[in-house]
């Protein structure tokens, strides 16, 4: 009888015009007590400074590794950037208290076995740019990488060539068993997506889900033609046969209307 996954959180922000919406509370109410309104608690202790007030999932969901005297899920990570004038934060350590000792802030710990850290710079993103981009190490894909390919990522010099942007995506060796040796990005144009635009629209190559689209299918994407009927834009959907053995062949969208996400809107709101 619960017409939509979504629920209102009138508690959020109260100074804002803005209604924040939250996954229904009753999808959890095996985790949540019944008197429990939201999923959501604020985190006094995340940002004292801000004025604005930050929000967790409720730590009840995480009873079972979080004692009850812990108020958060997040805690700061001194060593991140010292440098930096921001706190960043990752989930409590308690949470992987069997992969983790308790003196442990960090938890490269849970990936030893692969590398001493997750993240490595990725020099070469933007040399012009002050901001220094990360990666996960390469070694994490070593099985797929060769120990002379020093990123995950490679520039798609075809993407947008009138742009002064370069841009990037997971290098195509990662696919091999699923790209030829002569596809040299992962990525390919939409000609049919809006051809009114001076914009080119991609998405990954077909023959990524070869096996799930026939070889007549040329795009991952439909058009949802019951979307929005008064727009003059064009709607687009993944294709419903890469969900044929969840869909019946006589469900035209995957999406379907929420009515009561904002009866005061004359948008019309969707969800999966």
């Amino acid at each position: 009888m619960t017409p939509a996954l979504l629920t209102p959180i009138t508690s959020y922000e109260p100074s804002s015009s803005h209604t924040y919406y939250q996954l229904r509370p009753q999808l959890f109410s095996h985790l949540l007590p019944a008197m429990t309104p939201a999923l959501l608690t604020p985190i006094t202790s995340y940002d004292p400074s801000s004025s604005h007030t930050y929000y967790q999932l409720r730590p009840q969901l995480f009873s079972h590794l979080l004692p009850a005297t812990t108020p958060a899920l997040l805690t700061p990570i001194i060593s991140y950037d010292p440098s930096s004038s921001h706190t960043y934060y990752q989930l409590r350590p308690q949470l992987f208290s069997h992969q983790l000792s308790a003196t442990t802030p960090l938890r490269p710990q849970l990936f030893s076995h692969l590398l001493p850290a997750l993240l490595t710079p990725i020099t070469s993103y933007d040399p012009s740019s002050s901001h220094t981009y990360y990666q996960l190490r390469p070694q994490l894909f070593s099985h797929l990488l060769s120990a002379t390919t020093p990123a995950l990522l490679t520039p798609i010099t075809s993407y947008d060539p009138s742009s002064s942007h370069t841009y990037y995506q997971l290098r195509p060796q990662l696919f091999s068993h699923l790209l030829s040796a002569t596809t040299p990005a992962l990525l390919t144009p939409i000609t049919s997506y809006d051809p009114s635009s001076s914009h080119t629209y991609y998405q990954l190559r077909p023959q990524l889900f070869s096996h799930q689209l026939p070889a007549m299918s040329p795009a991952l994407l439909t058009p949802i033609t019951s979307y929005d009927p008064s727009s003059s834009h064009t709607y687009y959907q993944l294709r419903p046969q890469l969900f044929s053995h969840l869909l019946s062949a006589t469900t035209p969208a995957l999406l379907t209307p929420i009515t009561s996400y904002d009866p005061s809107s004359f948008h019309t709101y969707y969800q999966l």
